[in-house]
């Protein structure tokens, strides 16, 4: 390439840099605004180990495969839309901001991760999302307690209907015994409310 070229190529640069450098700088500051204006966001982390492999000082295969079994299902129940609505219930929060929970691959551990703009909303969401896979658990406290509760109101329920079957048959008892029509049709009321 001989100078005559060069100087030929050079020469639309030499006439127009001024051109080129107000572009670079409007690129340039258009940029620097738009991520200043952007809002800041956060990540908060939990992860949780499932299983009693970690407990072990020699787990056999058999347990870590039990446990990442279990850490893959357990993350496939906290994606589903009843663990997020108990989350937002229990936050008071009408919406929740991005949220992933992903067993890792070939481990006992499932990853809780959320993304926003404030940062306490972000741990506290993932931290509801931890107790919430807790819950779900079998051996979890919360569990126990609403199993225990589920049980009580059932025995309660179980004896309020023995009372009310007792009841209806008194009633059928003095049905039979009645006399007059008044007593007949208030025998037949009671024992109607009563069956519904």
């Amino acid at each position: 390439m001989d100078t005559t070229q060069l100087r030929s190529y050079i020469r639309p640069l030499r006439t127009w840099w001024w051109l080129i450098l107000a572009a670079s700088l409007t690129a340039a500051i258009t940029c620097y605004i738009y991520v200043r204006m952007q809002p800041n966001v956060f990540r908060s982390h939990a992860t949780l180990v499932v299983g009693r492999g970690i407990q072990d000082p020699n787990p056999e295969s058999a347990q870590l495969q039990l446990g990442s079994f279990l850490a893959r299902t357990y993350a496939d129940i906290a994606q589903r839309e009843s663990t997020a609505d108990a989350v937002k219930t229990t936050l008071g929060l009408t919406w929740l901001p991005e949220v992933t929970i992903e067993a890792r691959p070939d481990t006992q551990m499932i990853e809780v991760s959320v993304m926003d703009t404030d940062p306490q909303r972000a741990q506290a969401v993932a931290s509801e999302f931890v107790r919430q896979i807790m819950i779900m658990t079998p051996g979890s406290q919360e569990s126990d307690a609403r199993g225990r509760f589920v049980e009580g109101q059932l025995d309660n329920l179980q004896t309020d209907i023995a009372a009310t079957e007792a009841t209806i048959r008194e009633r059928r008892d003095d049905l039979a015994r009645a006399t007059s029509a008044r007593q007949i049709v208030s025998a037949e009321q009671e024992i109607s409310a009563l069956e519904s």
